[in-house]
């Protein structure tokens, strides 16, 4: 035992259970690479037209979502605007700004530290976009004829970002700005951000929310669902290689809990209770959730995304293997609870197009 789990015997039972201290880094981490995951997938599974109104639409969508979840005051000037949006949604996303004008017409602004540098850097044709969005989200909460002229980049090599906030535009900016994301790729190494350059929990778990929304409002459900599930099972993927570098030639169950437990699962915050751990099977039970907020708002998202995101820690080590999912606490159960096979049986094997059908709303999680 690694010192990752705790090993608790009652009678003739023994079970093992994930000692969870989340960690802020690992968080946003993760975030940063569903985000950017997701719109990875859009990208690669829609055209290209499509692709860039999704993703246009999903950032406008969290620019006006952040606006009502932070700025409770009615806003009619521009200097209200500049006032109400820098204190309640720029400061507390980490975001330095220079407001060099503000006017009846507009108002101009540079962007002096943006917290999410590290993601653009990895991906600007996609973030600098989403940027704009985002912000056009914001001002036309207020303004509602204007538009949003987006100059300078920091993550195109410049020391600012340039934005320009119009009252009132006939422009066509908009179509601009999503041709960007027609020529954007990613590259899915994402630097990680620091504790001090965290963005609030709220606001990535919007994020994804909002992408996640403009999916399905914009593709068919079968086509929707095929790339949030697509998503999910890169993103567990993708964290088992960045986090468990030291692997064993051949997995046996009780190693993969024990290292999924320290690299993954304790730094997430995830509280999982193994009980029981044998050569064809893991049966769990998860009584800390880190994301119940984001479970809570759209649960027939988050858990098909959860169990995503498990199938693919899972399948790194057992490709023959499959996710069980039963109750869930966003629906009411006590616990959150995965069975986790070595070898995938005929019935198990249609599980993932259940799980898509939940995702749609056409199949209850308690079928499962």
């Amino acid at each position: 035992m690694n010192g990752a789990l705790a090993k608790i015997k009652s009678a003739d039972k023994t079970v093992w259970m994930t000692k969870p201290k989340p960690n802020k880094e690992f968080s946003q981490m993760i975030a940063d690479y569903t985000i950017l995951l997701l719109i990875d997938t859009i990208l690669k599974e829609v055209d290209k037209k499509t692709a860039s109104e999704i993703i246009m639409n999903a950032a406008e969508e969290l620019g006006g979502k952040i606006f009502d979840e932070y700025v409770k005051e009615k806003i009619t000037t521009t200097k209200e605007w500049a006032d109400a949006v820098n204190e309640y949604v720029f400061r507390q996303m980490g975001t330095g700004v220079t407001f060099t004008e503000i006017s009846d017409e507009k108002i101009e602004l540079s962007v002096i530290k943006c917290s999410t540098i590290y993601r653009a850097t990895s991906a600007p044709n996609i973030t600098c976009p989403f940027s704009y969005g985002f912000g056009r989200g914001l001002w036309r909460k207020s303004f509602p004829e204007g538009e949003v002229i987006m100059g300078n980049t920091i993550a195109k090599g410049k020391e600012t970002c340039g934005f320009t906030f119009l009252v009132k535009s006939k422009e066509n900016i908009r179509e601009k700005m999503k041709q960007m994301f027609e020529n954007a790729s990613v590259e899915l190494k994402v630097e990680k951000a620091s504790a001090s350059e965290a963005v609030p929990a709220k606001v990535s778990d919007f994020t994804i929310l909002c992408i996640t929304d403009s999916v399905f409002k914009h593709l068919d459900k079968k086509t929707a669902s095929e790339i949030v599930m697509k998503t999910a099972e890169k993103l567990g993927s993708m964290v088992f290689d960045e986090y468990l570098k030291e692997r064993p030639e051949k997995w046996t169950t009780m190693e993969w809990a024990e290292k999924t437990s320290e690299f993954i699962w304790n730094q997430q915050g995830t509280g999982i209770v193994f009980s029981e751990i044998s050569d064809e099977k893991i049966t769990s039970h998860v009584f800390k959730c880190p994301t119940p907020e984001r479970a809570g708002e759209a649960p027939h998202i988050a858990c098909p995304v959860s169990w995503g995101y498990a199938r693919g820690v899972w399948k790194k080590a057992f490709p023959e293997g499959e996710v069980l999912m039963g109750g869930t606490m966003a629906h009411g159960a006590p616990t959150c609870e995965f069975t986790w096979f070595v070898k995938t049986s005929k019935e198990q094997a249609e599980l993932r197009e259940k799980m898509k059908k939940y995702l749609t709303k056409e199949e209850d999680i308690r079928m499962l």
